[in-house]
């Protein structure tokens, strides 16, 4: 990103947020996330990039609300995210199914307007918690990283398990294991090549 043009146009706020963290003694590279390492850590995570690699999707889901898109369509983007994140929940945190039951309810989104937009909201959050979660938990390792440090970057634990991006590992590729059981080991990121 050039800093000083997004500066001059007054869209800087994500540098100077960066700025105020590292002042706070945040550290915003994402690859220093190690197992259970101590410390407060920020990386950037874009929802589309976790969900087309966690839910081994061909495509990112429509669930966001766009003008030329019907509310029908967003809706039943939604529910499918729903469901996808129930399963990550499920397998990865538990705890927290009940505490976000509200949210992942089919029922939800029949919200209408602002309150719409507030699940997609949501929704993003709890994929975000998921990441920050498997990160902390799992190690970051630099192919979980797009970007970098100087034009910036989105982080997407798990990335460098996945073959569909390049990943090459001794005991191959995640998505080479078949069933249920090797997808909630995945989830869990239990799956160690």
């Amino acid at each position: 990103a050039n800093h000083d043009l997004l500066r001059r146009e007054g869209r800087d706020a994500g540098p100077r947020l960066a700025e105020a963290l590292t002042a706070e003694g945040f550290v915003l590279d994402p690859v220093t996330v190690t197992r259970h390492a101590p410390g407060r850590f920020v990386f950037e995570v874009y929802p589309h990039a976790l969900h087309v690699c966690w839910f081994e999707l061909d495509q990112r889901i429509p669930y966001k609300r766009k003008p030329q898109w019907k509310v029908a369509g967003s809706r039943a983007g939604l529910r499918e995210l729903q469901g996808y994140l129930r399963d990550a929940l499920n397998a990865f945190a538990p705890e927290l199914l009940e505490p976000l039951a509200a949210d992942l309810a089919p029922e939800a989104t029949d919200a209408k307007g602002r309150a719409l937009k507030q699940l997609e909201d949501r929704l993003d959050a709890i994929a975000c918690m998921l990441a920050a979660l498997r990160a902390w938990r799992d190690d970051m390792r630099p192919g979980d990283v797009l970007g970098g440090g100087l034009t910036g970057y989105v982080a997407v634990p798990g990335l460098a398990l996945d073959c569909r991006f390049g990943a090459v590992h001794p005991l191959g590729c995640r998505h080479a294991h078949e069933g249920k059981d090797a997808r909630e080991a995945d989830l869990r990121g239990l799956y160690q090549p």
